[in-house]
């Protein structure tokens, strides 16, 4: 169901609300997701070792695209400092997904959630975009409804980093 609140689309999912407190097993067999070829894969491999942004979007969700560019440069600012970004989206076909991203830049890998399995063992899921950071347990630090605020995950990241600059110690 799609509303826009001052002009801004808000797409509504009616999973109730996430919490932040939640432990996510990245092995578990109900994180399954599917890459765009259509290969059974889990989180797991792609999550990061200090850090792992998973952002839930669809094509069809504008603040969802809005945000792209920002977790792109967040990926390759972060990336070679343990931190992960990974694209789930949640509810369409490969087709679609690999059709938008040939549009669209981004260098972070993109998943397809199991229908049924993923987004139940995710939790509870009020809109998109939604961005659970996680660290390196899995545990969820932070859960960010709606688009993302490139200063106050920055922050959040650096301060799990430690605050320390690439090539420092």
């Amino acid at each position: 169901m799609m509303k826009t609140l001052a002009g801004i689309s808000l797409v509504v999912l009616s999973l109730g609300v996430a919490h932040a407190d939640k432990k996510l097993d990245l092995r578990s067999a109900e994180l399954s997701t599917h890459t765009l070829d259509g290969a059974a894969t889990k989180l797991l491999p792609y999550a990061g070792k200090k850090v792992t942004l998973l952002n839930l979007w669809a094509t069809w969700c504008g603040p969802c695209r809005e945000e792209m560019p920002a977790l792109n440069a967040l990926h390759a600012k972060y990336g070679p400092r343990g931190v992960k970004v990974i694209g789930l989206d949640v509810d369409e076909e490969a087709a679609t997904v690999k059709k938008f991203l040939g549009k669209t830049k981004i260098d972070y890998p993109v998943l397809l959630s199991t229908p049924n399995k993923t987004l139940p063992a995710l939790g509870d899921l009020e809109a998109l975009p939604t961005t659970l950071v996680l660290d390196e347990a899995g545990d969820v630090l932070e859960v960010l409804v709606g688009g993302i605020e490139v200063p106050y995950l920055t922050k959040l990241i650096e301060g799990r980093l430690g605050g320390t600059k690439p090539g420092k110690k």
